[in-house]
């Protein structure tokens, strides 16, 4: 009731000089309260779009440098991979020329001893059969068994992945 009394004399032209220094006061605070308020929730906001676009800037950065060095270190391994294979691979064939050499020289100088010890169709034989267990001799020799194995396998991993690549 006091309340209406006040806001009654005041839209009447009649309010007391307390009165309306009491309203002018509560105004500016109330002004004062809603200029505070939007000032400190528009700094929050600032402050949050701010932070979001650093975090969201030091993330790219960080997602782009993490991305180069598994680029590097996949190329890296590729690279090595690549060239293990090819020596893999040149290994392999240097072995088999050498062998296949060194069989034919044996092969041709047992055949030579073979048809100078003996005539006719036995020293062909003796021949053929010394060319063949010289150049089995030699493979053996050369490579041996195990490392055999293991450049085959490696050679057909190599031309796999040579194979797969095209």
């Amino acid at each position: 009731m006091v309340a209406l009394d006040i806001a009654e004399r005041f839209a009447n032209g009649k309010a007391t000089r307390e009165e309306l220094y009491a309203a002018r006061a509560a105004a500016s605070d109330a002004a004062g309260a809603a200029a505070g308020d939007a000032a400190r929730y528009a700094a929050r906001a600032a402050a949050g779009a701010a932070a979001s676009d650093a975090a969201r800037s030091v993330a790219w950065v960080a997602a782009r440098y993490a991305a180069r060095a598994a680029a590097w270190v996949a190329s890296r391994d590729a690279a090595r991979s690549a060239a293990r294979s090819a020596a893999w691979v040149a290994a392999r064939y240097a072995a088999r020329a050498a062998a296949r050499a060194a069989a034919w020289v044996a092969a041709r100088y047992a055949a030579r001893a073979a048809a100078s010890d003996a005539a006719g169709a036995a020293a062909w034989d003796a021949a053929r059969a010394a060319v063949g267990a010289a150049a089995w001799d030699a493979v053996g020799a050369a490579v041996g068994a195990a490392q055999e194995k293991e450049l085959r396998r490696l050679c057909e991993k190599c031309e796999m992945e040579l194979l797969g690549g095209m």
